[in-house]
């Protein structure tokens, strides 16, 4: 095979995994799935990827380093700016994989553990700090991880909602909840 043709399989044994994974689950999906999805045989598969967890890992790579540049981008902001770039970006990148986003949402926590993506625990902390910057009392903390997985949720609900109108509303909603008093 040629390096391209190897580039090509293996992007076609992860759209046959996001396919897979939107309709079973991750958990619920085997690598047979997969490749009775690709119309290919579980060895194919293993060929390309040494398991379902590296298959998940790639599907979720663009992701992961779009929230690191964000969190990157938030060191050098402060205060209010860095809470609105935070809801803003953190919006648009939603939006962008809400496709991955949604179908994976529930593996994040294992990703994060995994060690399979250097840095994300700690760009995950930085965009939530950014976020509540105003309030270091734990529940602002939990109101921020709260309107985080809501936005995973409002991108899976809304999927085929038009991307301006669902952008507009999800930094509507998440500034109104990370804004509003929270009581002591």
């Amino acid at each position: 095979m040629t390096r391209r043709t190897k580039a090509a399989a293996r992007q076609e044994i992860l759209e046959a995994a996001r396919r897979r994974f939107a309709l079973d689950g991750y958990r619920g999906t085997s690598i047979a799935d997969i490749a009775a999805e690709q119309g290919t045989s579980k060895a194919s598969i293993l060929y390309h990827f040494a398991s379902k967890e590296a298959i998940l890992a790639d599907l979720v790579a663009g992701l992961w380093s779009e929230f690191g540049r964000l969190a990157q981008e938030l060191e050098a902001l402060e205060g209010d700016a860095a809470q609105r770039v935070a809801m803003e970006r953190m919006t648009a990148i939603a939006l962008e994989h809400r496709s991955d986003l949604a179908v994976f949402y529930g593996e994040i926590p294992e990703l994060l553990a995994s060690g399979q993506f250097a840095g994300a625990k700690e760009a995950s902390d930085h965009i939530l700090a950014a976020l509540v910057h105003r309030d270091p009392r734990p529940q602002a903390q939990i109101v921020a991880v709260i309107v985080v997985a809501g936005i995973a949720a409002a991108c899976h609900e809304f999927r085929d909602a038009p991307r301006p109108d669902l952008e507009a509303a999800v930094v509507h909603v998440m500034r109104a909840a990370l804004t509003n008093r929270l009581p002591d």
